[in-house]
């Protein structure tokens, strides 16, 4: 049995908080309007085609995989404004060109950065594990070099190629339809405010040293303020999802338990036993280790799957005669491949 710190551990974690500020400013986000400002703004670059819609929620998603460092900030940014952009071309509740949008806002911004080192939670677990384990730091040049080529661009234009194969769809707006939109509003401008200075400070954590999830929750928390009120009491009762935080919270304590019980140890312990590892089959080392890497995020959740495996990645590469360098790399692959919407809290998030 696992103690109640550890059951309860989602709670206390830095995510769960970060998505509570992310909700409130999803709310303020659409209350005010400045949603549907951005999306007006986004319509104009997108080429005005449900196809440039989609591209461009992809581009913008990805670009900011390399300016902000959590994939819930981002999630939580793109989320309201990808829904204004939808209703903006006329795209209805349970429509295909709906669905294909916000799709490509929250897979565009979560599976392409994971190519980017500082962009995504299981990146900077494999990072810190390694350097403490093995001495083995990742240099964000050599590790985008590495990846982005595959993980990043390639996987970002097959996620284009696929939301428009599965959910083709055309606006129902035509480009005339189209009004000036009136000046910002007094509210509008100082949400604008709050995102901006949230936006520098998450750009500039690595110099101030102040989490993600506390300037998030911040922000969350001044746009509740009475003197602001960009988020009154009624919609904060109405729409925000109370559901979602106790259900992320209960995935990141069961993700702790499986580590506490020692479950997820056995599990990983097990599957190197069976492993085909061997040293003259560098092919057969490299797709044994992905699917190692990949089902363990299936039993554990993607940002623990590093915290598992890393402690086995010297044995993994004296069985396969491979550096521990590639190892580590390898798993990579492995934890960019999302299955099951559980195994990531942005997906999570978004769902919502």
């Amino acid at each position: 049995m696992s103690p109640g710190h550890v059951v309860f551990s989602g709670f206390t974690s830095s995510v769960v908080w970060l998505v509570f500020g992310g909700m409130l400013l999803g709310v303020a986000i659409r209350r005010t309007g400045l949603g549907e400002r951005i999306a007006s703004r986004l319509a104009l670059k997108s080429g005005r085609t449900y196809g440039g819609m989609i591209t461009g929620m992809v581009v913008v998603g990805t670009a900011l995989g390399f300016l902000i460092p959590a994939a819930v900030s981002r999630v939580i940014l793109l989320m309201p404004i990808a829904s204004a952009l939808a209703a903006r071309f006329g795209f209805r509740e349970g429509s295909k060109g709906r669905t294909g949008i916000l799709m490509a806002a929250v897979f565009g911004t979560f599976l392409p950065t994971f190519a980017v080192l500082p962009a995504n939670a299981p990146n900077l677990v494999l990072a810190g594990a390694a350097e403490t384990l093995y001495g083995f730091t990742p240099i964000y040049g050599q590790y985008l070099w590495l990846h982005f080529p595959v993980l990043g661009l390639l996987k970002a234009m097959i996620l284009i190629g696929l939301i428009l194969h599965l959910f083709p769809d055309r606006p129902a707006i035509a480009p005339s339809d189209e009004n000036r939109r009136p000046p910002m509003s007094v509210d509008e401008k100082r949400l604008a405010i709050i995102l901006t200075i949230t936006i520098g400070m998450w750009l500039t954590d690595f110099w101030h040293h102040i989490s993600p999830a506390w300037i998030g929750l911040s922000a969350g928390v001044v746009c509740l303020l009475p003197v602001f009120r960009l988020v009154p009491a009624r919609e904060f009762r109405e729409e925000v999802n109370f559901g979602t935080l106790f259900f992320l919270a209960g995935i990141i304590g069961l993700s702790a338990v499986l580590r506490d019980s020692g479950i997820g140890d056995h599990l990983a312990k097990f599957m190197l036993s069976v492993l085909p590892l061997a040293p003259d089959s560098p092919i057969l080392n490299y797709i044994s280790i992905t699917a190692a890497t990949f089902l363990t995020g299936i039993a554990t959740t993607l940002p623990a799957v590093p915290a598992v495996l890393t402690p086995l990645a010297g044995e993994m590469a004296q069985a396969a005669a491979m550096p521990v360098g590639a190892v580590l790399m390898i798993q990579v692959i492995g934890f960019s491949l999302l299955l099951f919407p559980y195994q990531a809290p942005p997906v999570v998030l978004a769902i919502q």
